[in-house]
């Protein structure tokens, strides 16, 4: 039996409602209204769980299958749904509810919807997080006194890696480089104000490991990481285009492959004289638990070579993302807990004193 004709039963389907009804509540309150009114009515709607069931193991189902839906309304598809969208319907009065109108277009479109879950990676690519990666950066870099080795695991298009390009913004101070036009900006909460200097680190060599690399000259992968971002942030949206011209200008290296069998390799050619810091961020919600541990214990064991540096930004099992940096060397590992976050860096409370 193929993908599409499977039904799945009626616990897989009340699991998958939870996943939903959880989306609502942990990443779309606060942050996506349209987002959180249809999730919750997509947790009790079997015909559209079907749907959602089919996406790709691995991917997070309720950002799937509203980036699927997003990508074929900007690419034109013509249904009322649109009226529903800020960033394609602009001056919409549509205030009643949209799920029928989300229910229709999903039946409508059903094959298409499941082409794209069941084929396409959630690779949200948001340079905003580089305001959480940057004092983490200067850390390590103020520590080791050398130039950093950057590899991002989950990289995507590689915005990340092109973090001393941008402009930067913590409440009302900048640093950064003045003339461009990526602005990363964040709300500092708390006591703390996080570790950033006016020299930003040098960085010796940079490079990315993504099982399928978003190519920034494709117009149609472009638009799938629109597609991602959420219709209300069209902040994020004006970032992301400006994003894509720094990355077009600089072709920063992003390895198709897997991490378990590329990042070995990768080790060999950092210079001696770099500080190696592997790095990444809301991208081991798809690992399972599993493949996490392997991670970290892949990385316990190349660090007998060479001391490892890593930062994470990740949301797993705690109230809101955590900023985290470990390092590993000799096979010993240590770990410090820096900072909370929102879920787009649209906050940053600092926890580190030092």
């Amino acid at each position: 039996m193929s993908t599409r004709e499977k039904t799945f039963t009626t616990p897989e389907l009340l699991r998958l409602g939870k996943r939903f009804r959880t989306f609502a509540e942990r990443g779309a309150a606060d942050s996506s209204p349209l987002y959180e009114k249809l999730s919750y009515k997509i947790a009790e709607d079997p015909e559209i769980l079907q749907i959602a069931a089919r996406t790709r193991k691995g991917q997070p189902i309720p950002n799937s299958l509203f980036a699927a839906v997003h990508y074929l309304l900007l690419q034109g598809a013509e249904h009322p749904l649109e009226d529903y969208y800020p960033n394609i319907t602009p001056r919409s009065l549509a205030t009643d509810d949209p799920y029928p109108h989300f229910r229709d277009f999903c039946l409508q479109h059903r094959e298409a919807i499941i082409d794209l879950v069941s084929s396409r990676f959630v690779q949200t690519n948001e340079a905003n997080r580089c305001a959480g990666l940057l004092p983490a950066f200067n850390l390590i870099a103020q520590r080791s006194k050398k130039p950093l080795a950057l590899i991002e695991v989950g990289a995507s298009a590689g915005f990340n890696l092109s973090f001393d390009r941008y402009r930067y913004r913590y409440d009302d101070k900048e640093y950064g480089d003045e003339q461009s036009q990526v602005l990363i900006e964040t709300q500092l909460v708390g006591r703390f104000s996080p570790p950033v200097k006016k020299k930003f680190p040098d960085v010796a060599y940079r490079v990315g490991i993504d099982r399928k690399p978003i190519d920034v000259f494709d117009d149609d992968e472009v638009l799938w990481l629109r597609a991602l971002i959420w219709p209300e942030h069209r902040d994020r949206m004006a970032r992301l285009y400006k994003a894509v011209h720094v990355a077009r200008m600089n072709a920063e290296t992003v390895i198709a492959g897997d991490v378990f069998d590329v990042l070995p390799g990768l080790l060999d050619e950092v210079p001696k004289k770099a500080t190696i810091v592997v790095f990444h961020s809301f991208v081991l919600n798809q690992f399972t638990r599993r493949k996490r541990q392997e991670f970290t214990d892949l990385l316990v064991e190349l660090s007998q070579e060479r001391e490892i540096n890593r930062v994470s930004i990740e949301w797993l099992r705690t109230e809101y993302p955590r900023i985290e940096m470990m390092q590993y060397r000799k096979r010993e590992a240590t770990s410090k807990f820096l900072a909370r976050c929102d879920g787009h860096l649209r906050w940053l409370e600092w926890l580190d004193r030092n």
